[in-house]
């Protein structure tokens, strides 16, 4: 099954295989809720359709396919304060 996602605002047009989206958003992802925002634009109002296409339908398409997943670790900045012994 083809899932194409098409952002009313920009224009942009992205295809996906159903398969590559459940593996990435998991079995529970609802069809008509958008897998992702605009990558363009960054609306979440897009418009989402599916299809089962024909192989002379699928001549020439580009299909968006998952190449690995990156962990993204987020970092922050501590002020580190000097201690001083006491003496006596």
């Amino acid at each position: 099954m083809l899932i194409t996602v098409k952002c009313p605002g920009c224009r942009r047009r992205v295809n996906y295989w159903a398969a590559d989206l459940v593996q990435v958003l998991g079995p529970e992802h609802q069809l008509h809720e958008p897998p992702f925002p605009c990558s363009r634009c960054r609306t979440r109002e897009v418009d989402v359709s599916w299809s089962i296409p024909s192989p002379r339908d699928l001549q020439g398409l580009t299909v968006r396919r998952p190449v690995r997943q990156v962990v993204k670790w987020i970092w922050r900045d501590e002020r580190l304060e000097l201690w001083q012994k006491d003496s006596g």
